[in-house]
């Protein structure tokens, strides 16, 4: 079914776009792509389109139609030649931590170097291996440029006339005559104030305002089991640029708690839970806020990338942050529902989010 998808998706990007120069390729299957599967749709895709192709397992795609939750289904974002010039950067995985970081730096810097049109800003796909905030400890200064991304269940990248090959990571310049711009929104109910880390034990955090932090969190209002477990919101500028992470585990003899994110002393953090209706609104506001900077010119294109916790589960119905997309503009869509997403947060760089959803806009020329 899948491959029939794909050179279907396919022939329809020709029609409009006879020469693709890069093609990026967001595919669902509701168990989950077999080993190499992800190598195979690459190829299907090289087939009908020809040129630069990246396929993306995802948890559902978002295309021009909404959500396909629970399906197999592709969703395309084609780049033309002359207006995008895309030559996406590679990086296998390494069992050690230094070598990935210091590959996604190296990766990062020759997409600068050398090039006579600066980017944009830039997309970036983690594969399983980089499922972690350190795996982006390199990327987070981007040249004061905006980078979005997710992180993916599989990764393939094959180039013009090659075959495709599996990969854990690949990084991509935006370098294009359209302008780029980028909202993020949460969905993070905050039920503490903002409280100081006052103690770390090996990296836990073990007191809040000179608490025992498990104290702390046993205060937090228990949420319907369907909205999920508490989480941490490390302080941002604003709502929007909050890192939200889950609490992955406690020590009760410590009375201390751990998240997947380096805190330090001195540091504002909140408890809180995923609230459905304030995801909606953050989102309206984020994507009005774009509107209103555009005032009656319409995006190119748009990017979606949501976390699959934001799907019908959450909402209680389907399709709702691709709707507010298309609510605004109707203008090609494309896009997923991912494990993680990758945006720019004020004063951190790239960084990894939690329950987010995060658009990016590609502008018309004035």
């Amino acid at each position: 079914m899948l491959p029939a998808a794909m050179r279907q998706a396919g022939r329809a990007v020709l029609r409009a776009m006879p020469e693709p120069g890069f093609v990026i390729a967001f595919v669902s299957a509701p168990d989950g792509l077999e080993a190499g599967a992800a190598e195979g749709l690459c190829d299907v895709l090289g087939e009908t389109v020809g040129g630069a192709r990246l396929v993306v397992e995802t948890v559902s795609v978002v295309g021009d139609a909404g959500s396909r939750e629970g399906l197999s289904a592709v969703s395309l974002m084609a780049f033309a030649r002359g207006v995008f010039e895309i030559e996406a950067e590679t990086v296998m995985a390494s069992e050690d931590p230094i070598e990935v970081f210091s590959a996604l730096r190296d990766a990062r810097q020759k997409a600068l170097r050398g090039e006579p049109r600066r980017p944009r800003g830039w997309m970036a796909f983690l594969g399983k291996k980089l499922h972690h905030g350190a795996a982006l400890a390199a990327l987070r200064e981007t040249a004061g440029l905006p980078m979005v991304g997710a992180a993916a269940a599989t990764l393939a990248l094959g180039a013009a006339g090659a075959a495709g090959r599996a990969c854990d990571a690949v990084i991509l310049p935006l370098r294009t005559a359209l302008g780029v711009s980028v909202a993020t929104a949460q969905s993070f109910l905050r039920k503490t104030p903002w409280l100081a880390v006052t103690g770390l034990d090996d990296g836990a955090v073990a007191s809040l305002e000179g608490r025992a932090a498990l104290d702390v969190v046993g205060e937090v209002e228990v949420a319907a089991p369907a909205i999920g477990p508490t989480l941490l919101a490390i302080e941002g500028p604003d709502e929007a640029t909050l890192l939200v992470r889950t609490v992955s585990s406690v020590d009760a003899a410590k009375r201390s708690l751990r998240v997947a994110e380096p805190i330090g002393v001195g540091q504002r953090v909140s408890l809180g839970l995923r609230d459905p209706e304030l995801a909606r609104a953050q989102l309206a506001a984020q994507l009005d806020g774009l509107l209103r900077a555009r005032r009656s010119n319409a995006p190119a294109a748009v990017l979606m990338l949501s976390c699959a916790g934001r799907g019908s589960g959450f909402y209680g119905q389907r399709d709702v942050d691709a709707g507010a997309v298309r609510a605004r503009w109707r203008v090609p869509l494309a896009g997923a529902h991912v494990l993680f997403e990758i945006s720019p947060v004020e004063g951190r760089g790239a960084s990894l989010q939690l329950c987010a959803a995060v658009v990016m806009l590609f502008d018309r020329p004035s």
